[in-house]
Order: structure tokens, then sequence, then C-alpha cells
């Protein structure tokens, strides 16, 4: 699982940076740029995590929780109450 998140985040960091540069300023596009870079950082931490056995597992928690939140819970119900359009 170590090895296959350093694959996910190699692969999420040129995405996220080509959608950003292609976004056009486009607010949904911005996010869903950063939205990859953060993931990437996450998929980071696992790999650290797992195939190194850094010690950083609270840490790595903390950030699952809150990328989870503010880029998947937080701007669906935004979104589904009507806050947010596409």
């Amino acid at each position: 699982m170590g090895w296959y998140s350093l694959f996910v985040a190699i692969t999420a960091v040129p995405t996220g940076l080509l959608v950003l540069a292609n976004s056009g300023g486009a607010p949904w596009l911005v996010w869903l740029g950063i939205d990859w870079l953060a993931w990437a950082v996450l998929w980071f931490l696992f790999f650290l995590l797992l195939t190194l056995q850094r010690p950083i597992a609270r840490f790595t928690g903390y950030v699952a929780a809150l990328e989870g939140i503010f880029t998947a819970w937080l701007p669906a119900w935004l979104l589904f109450q009507g806050y947010l359009r596409l």
C-alpha cells in the first residue's frame, strides 16, 4: 500500500498543476487543482508512514481528517444546500 501511495502522489502532483494551469481562473477548477495537490500530499504522507516507517501516524491522521472535511464533505454539503453552484 505504501508504494502504491507513492505512485498516486507522483501522479496527482502534475495532474493538479495541469488543472490549475488550464483553469482559466474558474473557481471550481482552481479548487479542483488545489484539491489534487492536497491529496498528493496526503498520499505522500501514507508512503512515508507505511513504506519508510516514519513516526507520523498522528499527523497523517489529522491531515486525512482535515482533507476529508475540507476537500470532500464541506464542499459537497455546501453544494447540496445550494450555497455553491457548479
